[in-house]
């Protein structure tokens, strides 16, 4: 196993504006969330701001082609 693959995935969602939706914009690699943020703000808002911008770790996410058939607690 490689070091990239050991610093986990998140996912990128941001709102261009207060009554936009959320939208994915990307992905990034961080070991924190406060370090995914600041590598989101880097890679996809420097030159658009955004008015807000969420960061959720990969495995969080889930989606309608595989939803799991129990959730969590």
């Amino acid at each position: 196993m490689s070091v990239l693959t050991d610093i986990p995935v998140y996912e990128v969602f941001a709102q261009s504006d207060a009554l936009s939706f959320a939208t994915h914009v990307g992905s990034v690699r961080a070991a924190t969330p406060k370090a995914a943020l600041e590598a989101a703000r880097e890679t996809f808002f420097r030159r658009e701001p955004a008015f807000d911008v969420w960061v959720v770790l990969q495995d969080a996410v889930a989606h309608a082609r595989d939803f799991p058939e129990s959730l969590p607690d």
